[in-house]
């Protein structure tokens, strides 16, 4: 019990504090906690990678040791960082709309006097008119009987807008328990049905040697003698994330790769389509630019998940689908980009596409942050994407310059921004610079 604790602080809380840094005051924590928890995990990602690279290149034993020691220090200073920002974000904010209340408030008070007394002058220079009409043969009972005609509309079109709300709030009720019930039965059957696959005497082992004896890469899996640095495989720092997450939990390694880490992946794959379909059906957009109401759109997203979960329930039409290495490979680097990196890459160009690469709202006298800047920016997500791809499997770093490229040359022609190109290439920096070390090495 004390080792799910344990992972619970590392994998769930800290990522989600250190993506706190990212949301902005004016956005509610309570629609974008998925965006946040993202985020932070990617940040989280893009520091381990580093840190273990230098630790299996310059340090030959014990390397895992300082690998753990060092990351697990940044990572819980970055969610102590990110919880202090975004306290003290709020903190001020909420200083300012006091300041900002006791300085208005005797000239809200006078304004609504004087428009209090307005509509009374208004309300008696009417009351001569309607005095003299009354002798009118029977223009007043037409004036009522027509504002009860509108009246008997409006109530009417009432009355129709919340039945449409009621059937969209029953819709959106059943196609969430579907999902959640889809949901439920692949968990099920990721963990309790055993999946052989060869790949797993190299991944899976390699994350138990690090646990044990210490080192990264050293060692071969298949026999367990010491040997020279693993040239091909040592970019792809993965299987040593999940000996990490091994190490600071207590759970052993192959249980947690081949038991624990589906709980967590599937999840986190389904809440990363769940920021997809909102993009998509406007749940993530003000309703300044999109007027759904809340039960339509929750029924859309739900229908949205439903499908997205057949799919992978169904897609394993052989053995190198998507899907299939969802279920069947949950704790390989490759699974990890063909269900997470991809989808985040769509999720990226989502969000530029619909701001045009700029910052979503209004510009016009407003105070941009840090975090405002970067939240629902669809560069800086493809710029923490192509570490995690590097880190899952170095065919990953040449796939997701690929798709990157590509869809910023199609927004840039659709948009008739050809600065969106350029934009695309500077975010596969990363990629570059992995490639040149990759070559290097071999």
């Amino acid at each position: 019990m004390t080792g799910v604790i344990k992972l619970i602080f590392f994998l769930l809380v800290l990522p989600f504090c250190a993506g706190l840094v990212f949301v902005p005051v004016d956005r509610s924590l309570k629609r974008t906690f998925h965006i946040a928890y993202i985020y932070g995990w990617l940040l989280d990602m893009a520091v381990f990678f580093p840190i273990s690279v230098i630790c299996v290149f310059f340090i030959e034993q014990n390397n895992f040791i300082y690998c753990v020691t060092v990351y697990a220090a940044l990572q819980i200073l970055l969610a102590v960082m990110g919880v202090a920002v975004f306290a003290g974000r709020h903190m001020r904010k909420n200083t300012e709309t006091g300041r900002h209340t006791l300085e208005h408030g005797d000239k809200t008070a006078v304004t609504d006097r004087v428009e209090s007394a307005e509509m009374q002058s208004a309300a008696s220079s009417l009351l001569p008119e309607e005095s003299a009409n009354a002798g009118n043969g029977g223009s007043i009972e037409f004036k009522l009987r027509g504002s009860g005609r509108v009246f008997d509309a409006v109530q009417g079109l009432s009355s129709t807008l919340k039945e449409r709300g009621r059937r969209n709030f029953l819709e959106a009720v059943i196609l969430w328990t579907v999902f959640g019930v889809l949901l439920a039965f692949q968990l099920y059957k990721a963990v309790t049905t055993v999946f052989f696959d060869g790949d797993n005497i190299y991944y899976v082992v390699q994350s138990l040697i690090a646990t044990q004896q210490g080192t990264m890469y050293r060692e071969m899996p298949y026999i367990g003698g010491s040997t020279e640095l693993d040239m091909r495989h040592a970019l792809a720092v993965m299987p040593m994330w999940f000996a990490y997450l091994s190490e600071v939990s207590g759970i052993h390694a192959t249980m947690l790769c081949r038991t624990v880490m589906p709980l967590f992946m599937l999840p986190f794959v389904y809440l990363i389509w769940f920021a997809v379909s909102g993009e998509l059906y406007g749940v993530l957009s003000s309703q300044d630019d999109y007027s759904k109401p809340a039960a339509e759109r929750a029924a859309d997203t739900g229908f949205f998940m439903c499908a997205v979960s057949m799919l992978s329930i169904f897609g394993s039409v052989s053995i190198y689908t998507a899907e299939r290495f969802l279920m069947t490979r949950t704790w390989q680097g490759k699974a990890m980009f063909a269900n997470i990196a991809v989808p985040l890459i769509l999720l990226g160009v989502l969000w530029i596409n619909r701001e045009h690469g700029a910052v979503r709202g209004d510009t016009a006298g407003k105070k941009f942050s840090l975090s405002s800047l970067l939240f629902f920016n669809g560069w800086f997500m493809f710029l923490l994407v192509n570490i995690l791809s590097g880190m899952c499997t170095s065919m990953g770093v040449a796939f997701s310059a690929a798709l990157i490229c590509a869809s910023c040359l199609v927004s840039a022609v659709r948009k008739r921004k050809p600065l969106l190109m350029v934009y695309g290439i500077l975010t596969c920096i990363p990629n570059a610079l992995y490639m040149a070390v990759y070559m290097l090495l071999k």
